[in-house]
């Protein structure tokens, strides 16, 4: 099915479906079909474009969302007998079920959308760069005998970069050999690297510089001996490659460029080293 043939009610009762189904006290959506789903995910599998789109509505609409609760938007009622005002609880589902409901929803995701693109266009080479190439996923082996450190993995995984950080630390603590000592700082450089991604409301993105000089820190203490597995080091040296192209790009000195380009030249294998040239180049290209 082309995706131009969903109307935009129908994407919207999608975005209402995912929305609630998110949240831990989520009510149950019927105004959209089992049938309706299936396609809508069908078409997001099949086109990137469109999943993409689809999660910035859903970004946008939880936005909107947390604000009303905030806000405790709701029905007043008064009392005839002594005029004291009874607030009632806001319903999510009528407020997004009905017309009224809808056509204030699709107002704010146009104004969400419309800011988005408009962040997108401000964003630099570099941010896009660092957003599209660090590690956004570790492998969890079903064998592992390690089940802390796959819980620490699984909370990365999920965004949960904090909970991350503190599993990853208590590994850290408990390991002996320097191979896994190596692999846990990597972990949690990656993971601050992850945490300096700051945004306003998901729009226009900044960095937390404090969380990228956290991230080469870790970098610095796993590349301090040499390490036992050649990718695991050609890893550890684009991340922070990465991480000193971050700080050069938002305060530019000599030194953290030299660092940067020390490190990404230092790869070799065919995909890394590919990318490594590319953000160099983006680098050696800025002017300030």
């Amino acid at each position: 099915m082309s995706n131009n043939n969903f109307s935009r009610e129908l994407l919207v009762s999608y975005i209402i479906f995912l929305a609630e189904k998110s949240r831990e006290d989520g009510e149950n959506v019927d105004t959209i079909s089992r049938e309706d789903i299936e396609n809508i995910e069908m078409a997001r599998a099949n086109d990137n474009a469109f999943d993409i789109q689809l999660k910035d509505m859903l970004h946008g609409y939880l936005a909107v969302q947390d604000e009303l609760d905030k806000a405790e938007v709701g029905k007043i009622e008064l009392n005839p007998m002594n005029h004291k005002e009874t607030p009632t609880s806001f319903n999510r589902k009528r407020f997004a079920s009905s017309k009224g409901g809808i056509i204030t929803l699709l107002f704010c995701i146009v104004i969400m959308l419309s800011l988005k693109i408009t962040s997108d266009l401000l964003k630099p080479s570099y941010f896009i760069f660092f957003k599209q190439n660090l590690v956004s996923e570790f492998s969890i082996s079903r064998g592992s005998s390690v089940a802390m450190a796959g819980n620490a993995k699984a909370s990365f995984n999920s965004g949960h970069f904090d909970d991350a950080i503190k599993m990853f630390n208590d590994e850290l603590r408990k390991s002996e050999s320097v191979g896994s000592k190596q692999l846990y700082n990597y972990y949690l450089g990656v993971s601050h690297l992850q945490k300096s991604q700051r945004s306003y409301l998901g729009l226009f993105p900044y960095l937390d510089i404090s969380e990228v000089n956290k991230a080469l820190k870790y970098f610095s203490v796993a590349l301090a001996e040499p390490l036992q597995s050649n990718l695991l080091e050609e890893n550890i040296r684009f991340h922070t490659g990465l991480a000193y192209g971050l700080r050069y790009a938002e305060k530019p000195n000599r030194q953290d460029l030299d660092n940067a380009i020390n490190h990404l030249s230092k790869i070799s294998s065919r995909e890394h080293s590919r990318k490594a040239t590319q953000f160099a180049n983006i680098l050696n290209d800025m002017t300030f």
